[in-house]
């Protein structure tokens, strides 16, 4: 059973890897480096205004979202940075949770839109 729960520093490690993996393939074809991805994410992770979660399986990591908020002239706003799903994980409602926990955690904030 997955459960999607707040990030944690050690899961830095797995997240990054997918990031590395998933981000790799098109139409992205992105060339993170580990500490590069893992930099990334605890940019975010150790950000007043960040908002980051993790999908989990018998204590893997199978996907993740980093998100930022910020102001707007009409009110807060949330930004999906990055969101991944593991390979073998895909097509299994995974990254839909993830967006439904971001959609909530943002109307709790009072923001309007996700962009």
């Amino acid at each position: 059973m997955v459960r999607i729960r707040k990030m944690k520093p050690k899961d830095i490690v797995q997240a990054a890897r997918i990031m590395m993996r998933e981000f790799s393939k098109p139409p992205y074809k992105e060339k993170w480096s580990t500490r590069g991805a893992r930099k990334r994410i605890k940019e975010i992770l150790e950000s007043r205004r960040g908002f980051c979660i993790v999908a989990e399986e018998k204590r893997e990591v199978t996907g993740y979202a980093i998100c930022s908020g910020f102001t707007w002239f009409d009110g807060e706003r949330g930004l999906v940075e990055d969101i991944a799903v593991k390979e073998g994980f895909q097509g299994k409602g995974i990254g839909t949770g993830l967006v439904k926990q971001i959609e909530r955690h943002y109307a709790k904030k009072g923001a309007a839109i996700i962009i």
